[in-house]
């Protein structure tokens, strides 16, 4: 967090009792120095938002204390070095939005933290070597990976995250992955995973965010959703799903955004989506719901700041103190339905 500039001097190679280098977000740039890996009680390396380029030296995997590299936001091109995927010492890698490339087979069952997101890999998922009991954060969204999800991430008990959006994986959604009881964020959008949503995945009561967005699933919503309490954000949009919306979701009394838009959804608004007081985002448009927006289903939304219903078959007026409960919507959609009557004055 400073302005320095030029690159990072060779002699720091001299250094043999440094432990720690951290000179993330500065204006430093060149590449990552080999003789870095000389300094043998190294364990902690911060390059994050500079502007480093080429390739990241093989030989940093092969560093016995190292136990942190970080290098996200830079412009890193090549491979992860291979000495990196099978490293049993490193504990967190951050390789985020650089230009990196090739395929990734494994990595340590050793981390805690693996983040490879924005870059160009490709191939199958990464898949741990051995049980990665300390494994609190997948992210490897937004690049080329493909194939299924891999059933073997079940073995990572700890895991808090797991971010795979924005790839081209194929397949289901495998139940094996359900059964991650600590799991706050689910992000599965953005891919080609096709069949019903699991049941199962209402057993994730740890759930805060389950996006599943983009995709080719189809079935109904299930009703067990509704069990997953502490849900905040549920975005099942631009799917194939279809059925009504379960009145179970009722239950999600933290969720602030909702978006099932671009489904084939049928059936009324549910009476307990009265129940959202926290609710800020509100997407239902391109379905086939019908029925009157009433005035009560909304008395709770005071907080809405979203609500698109475009696209359906809604009739009735709109509710005359639309305005007044809604005082900090932000965007109100309701075209293309069947509502009538006069705009309320509120």
């Amino acid at each position: 967090h400073n302005l320095l500039d030029g690159t990072i001097p060779s002699q720091f190679s001299g250094l043999t009792s440094l432990e720690t280098i951290n000179l993330s977000f500065n204006k430093l740039s060149g590449t990552i120095p080999r003789s870095l890996s000389l300094c043998p009680n190294l364990g902690i390396i911060r390059l994050d938002g500079n502007g480093f380029i080429g390739a990241i030296p093989e030989e940093f995997g092969a560093m016995p204390e190292l136990s942190v590299f970080s290098a996200s936001s830079n412009r890193l091109s090549g491979g992860m070095p291979s000495t990196m995927q099978s490293s049993r010492a490193l504990v967190e890698i951050d390789l985020s939005a650089n230009d990196l490339s090739g395929t990734i087979s494994s990595f340590g069952a050793s981390l805690r933290i693996f983040n490879i997101s924005a870059n160009g890999f490709s191939g199958l998922v990464p898949q741990p070597l051995s049980d990665c009991l300390d494994l609190s954060v997948l992210d490897i969204s937004r690049n080329g990976f493909s194939g299924p999800v891999p059933p073997s991430l079940a073995n990572c008990p700890q895991l808090l995250v797991l971010d795979v959006s924005e790839n081209g994986l194929t397949g289901t959604i495998p139940n094996a992955i359900l059964g991650l009881q600590q799991l706050k964020i689910l992000e599965l959008s953005g891919n080609k995973l096709m069949g019903p949503i699991p049941r199962e995945v209402g057993s994730i009561r740890s759930l805060l965010i389950l996006d599943l967005a983009r995709n080719g699933l189809f079935g109904g919503i299930p009703a067990e959703l509704g069990q997953l309490s502490s849900l905040q954000v549920l975005d099942l949009s631009m799917n194939s799903l279809s059925g009504p919306i379960p009145s179970s979701l009722g239950n999600l009394h933290y969720l602030y955004s909702l978006c099932l838009y671009g489904n084939n959804l049928t059936g009324s608004l549910p009476p307990t989506l009265v129940n959202f007081p926290l609710l800020e985002t509100l997407d239902l448009h391109g379905n086939h719901l019908e029925g009157p927006l009433n005035e009560w289903i909304i008395t709770n939304w005071t907080f809405l700041k979203t609500l698109d219903l475009s696209f359906n078959s809604f009739t009735g007026g709109i509710p005359s103190q639309i305005g007044d409960i809604l005082s900090h919507i932000e965007r109100i959609n309701l075209g293309h339905n069947f509502f009538n009557g006069s705009i309320p004055p509120s």
